[in-house]
């Protein structure tokens, strides 16, 4: 047990205890994934901590670790418990934020768990034109991803890919109800944030649109649109790393094409060929 007294030096009090022992050590350890590919990203990162004290290292291999005196960091641990904010960095993916608690009376080094990342999304652009010498622009043509059907035919996918032809507004939670055209009720199978022009869902939307159920509901056209020169984009890509793409008019629709994206350029070009 620690004896606590007081002493003083000139015109200071002092409050010593001359038994207490802090120890150096590793306070939180963790990860961090790109979350398509599941390796870590190849490019150095930062994390900011949202407390005094604290030491962090970053490793090439995606560990971190934070490191720190317990005692001082978390001088009330053995009655309380502590909430630490983090704030990864890396170049080229969306910032994240995390809230770490560190229970009461925690057992160092505490894990975190891993860290999801996400890559800043890119445009995919292009024309649409007819497979003719001439080549002449084919406006209103329609460009979507294609789920393709699941093989072997059962079990069904668990969730469709969706682009939509203008990015969200808002943040949507993961399970929120969507409506499409036909009246089908559906769900979000990921969280959807605010500027994804790609969206995850439990069914397989028909129709044009898709509404989402929530307090900041929208609705999304599906898919983009050629203007009168035949040139589409769809802007907010991202979340996948390969996806089918078709474009169609009423009488004629194109073959699938597979789309590895290419996240290092800001801009995909995909071009379509349509019989006339």
């Amino acid at each position: 047990m620690a004896v606590i007294r007081q002493i003083q030096v000139r015109n200071r009090t002092y409050t010593v205890a001359d038994d207490v022992k802090t120890v150096y050590r590793a306070l939180m350890t963790g990860m961090i994934r790109d979350e398509i590919t599941g390796e870590p990203p190849r490019i150095a990162f930062t994390i900011r901590v949202d407390r005094d004290g604290v030491e962090v290292k970053t490793m090439a291999d995606g560990l971190f670790c934070i490191s720190g005196y317990a005692e001082r960091v978390f001088p009330s641990l053995s009655s309380t418990s502590y909430s630490v904010g983090l704030v990864i960095a890396v170049p080229d993916y969306k910032e994240v934020t995390q809230t770490i608690v560190v229970p009461m009376a925690a057992t160092f080094p505490v894990n975190v768990p891993t860290v999801q990342l996400r890559r800043l999304p890119i445009r995919l652009q292009g024309r649409v034109v007819e497979d003719t010498t001439a080549r002449d622009p084919i406006p209103n043509a329609s460009v979507l991803i294609v789920n393709p059907p699941p093989s072997p035919p059962a079990p069904p996918l668990t969730e469709y890919v969706v682009a939509l032809r203008s990015p969200l507004s808002f943040d949507h939670a993961s399970g929120v109800s969507a409506l499409d055209a036909t009246g089908t009720i559906m769900n979000l199978a990921r969280k959807a944030d605010a500027g994804d022009g790609v969206i995850f869902l439990t069914g397989e939307p028909s129709g044009t649109t898709i509404e989402i159920l929530d307090p900041s509901g929208e609705i999304r056209n599906l898919g983009a649109l050629t203007d009168a020169a035949g040139y589409y984009r769809l802007n907010g890509i991202g979340r996948v790393k390969t996806m089918q793409l078709e474009a169609s008019t009423s009488s004629v629709t194109s073959p699938t094409v597979p789309w590895t994206i290419n996240y290092q350029q800001a801009i995909n070009i995909v071009d379509f060929q349509l019989q006339p």
